[in-house]
């Protein structure tokens, strides 16, 4: 799948997504919730990413731990229904 980093970025900023991938460690499939929707993040941490990189720095909801994936690992994503932006 191609990603669109910048749209992905922007989505996680807004809503909470659900993004599959392949786990660079331990190379299974893996469909997770994140975000970067400042609410959720711990202590309303901000981050700053480029478009241009191949890894996107993400919250994931349901461990409460930060998670570096790399963008050609990433299989599907989607907004989720009930937040802000729903894709």
């Amino acid at each position: 799948m191609k990603v669109d980093n910048e749209l992905l970025i922007n989505t996680l900023k807004k809503s909470i997504v659900s993004l599959r991938f392949v786990s660079l460690n331990s190379g299974r499939e893996q469909t997770i919730p994140v975000t970067l929707k400042p609410e959720y993040l711990p202590a309303h941490f901000k981050i700053k990413q480029s478009a241009e990189s191949d890894t996107i720095l993400m919250y994931r909801i349901d461990f409460k731990q930060w998670e570096d994936v790399r963008v050609s690992s990433i299989l599907a994503w989607e907004g989720q229904v009930g937040t802000d932006e729903g894709i």
